[in-house]
């Protein structure tokens, strides 16, 4: 884990811009959640960091024209996992004891540096990453010019000239705005000493120094000049374009072989298109005859079922009938039995001719009915 520390200077439209981003808040990007933005603190002076300069700059001497970027601003941050140490916790979260840690030591190490140059420090909280910025006014003691020697041109005495020597020296010095003369920044090596410094500050926490400039163009063999910054960048260049060359070619090859996988997949889509097709031609024709099948075997089950009824009424009608005609039989039977004893009476009495042929007439009428039921035409009468 290693801190995140960014310096540059700033002009008046530089604070302008920074003014709008600190207050607006606008979602430039894909990192700002605006449902994090009321998270945002201000940690030292006014909300705009626009305001903030303009009050401290009209307590002291303002930066001259000549001075066109007179402002310096810091981002300061630490690397993602220092924030977040679990590894599934979602982005734009963090550890709260880490965080609260950070910042207490960052915003003590800014006020002990840059004392009170430091105008504004914001923490951010609705990006990806906590982070802090922080807006510098470098300031000096401005004393006034101790003259070396008479002004001759002037006609000035030596009285005069050791009076304005003496008022030069007496003098309090005054606030001014410079970034060239400023303690801090007038050194040459005043980013990487600032860098090292807030490492140092931060050390307890976990968090190292990482590579700097400087440090990035020793390891590239070039001097650490803004030659020598140059040089790497004109490398660089060169290396990213060989990579960018590099990478199309690769887009290339992928881009192929993506085609050909495409060409594949569509292949392989139509030869089970038509797998599937077949398969359900001939599960329908299949399903076709069995339907077919199916109708026949229910027209067979109905016509046999029809005539199954058929036969069943026919039964049943013929069992009625001879039911009937068992009926009539065994009635036509008692009245035969009935006769032939009249008729044994009849044979044992002294009867008449005419009470003969009467007794004949009803058993020949029984035998009729006989026949009758059981089917057989009607037979001629007897003759007297």
């Amino acid at each position: 884990m290693v801190i995140v520390f960014t310096v540059e200077r700033a002009s008046a439209s530089d604070l302008i811009a920074h003014d709008r981003h600190e207050r607006l808040r606008v979602a430039e990007t894909s990192v700002i959640d605006p449902k994090r933005t009321p998270d945002n603190r201000v940690l030292r002076g006014p909300t705009s960091p626009k305001e903030a300069v303009e009050k401290y700059v009209s307590r002291i001497r303002p930066p001259s024209r000549r001075q066109e970027e007179p402002y310096a601003r810091i981002v300061l941050s630490a690397s993602e996992v220092y924030f977040r140490p679990n590894p599934r916790a979602k982005r734009g979260t963090w550890n709260a004891e880490r965080l609260a840690a950070w910042s207490t030591a960052s915003q003590s190490w800014l006020e002990s540096t840059f004392g009170d140059d430091l105008v504004h420090l914001a923490l951010h909280l609705d990006e990806t990453t906590p982070h802090m910025h922080a807006f510098i006014v470098p300031t000096y003691e401005k004393r006034a010019r101790v003259p070396g020697r008479p002004m001759a041109s002037r006609g000035e005495t030596d009285d005069e000239f050791e009076q304005r020597r003496a008022a030069a020296l007496e003098a309090l010095p005054e606030r001014a705005i410079s970034y060239s003369s400023n303690l801090i920044f007038k050194r040459r090596d005043s980013y990487n000493e600032l860098r090292r410094s807030y490492a140092e500050a931060l050390a307890h926490l976990g968090l190292g120094y990482g590579r700097d400039a400087a440090t990035v163009l020793k390891e590239g063999g070039l001097p650490a000049t803004p030659t020598g910054a140059k040089q790497y960048l004109a490398k660089t260049v060169v290396s990213v374009e060989e990579e960018r060359s590099r990478l199309k070619g690769v887009a290339r090859a992928v881009e192929t072989k993506r085609m050909k996988l495409l060409k594949m997949v569509l292949d392989l889509k139509n030869v089970v298109k038509r797998r599937v097709e077949h398969g359900l031609a001939a599960e329908r024709e299949v399903l076709s005859r069995r339907e077919a099948e199916l109708d026949r075997a229910e027209k067979k089950a109905a016509i046999r079922d029809l005539e199954l009824r058929t036969r069943a009424i026919d039964l049943d009608q013929r069992d009625r009938t001879q039911r009937a005609a068992s009926i009539k039989l065994q009635a036509a039977a008692d009245r035969i039995r009935n006769v032939l004893s009249a008729v044994s009476a009849v044979l044992e009495l002294d009867t008449s001719a005419d009470e003969l042929f009467a007794a004949l007439d009803a058993v020949e009428q029984a035998a009729e009915e006989i026949e009758r039921g059981l089917g057989g035409g009607a037979k001629p009468k007897l003759r007297r």
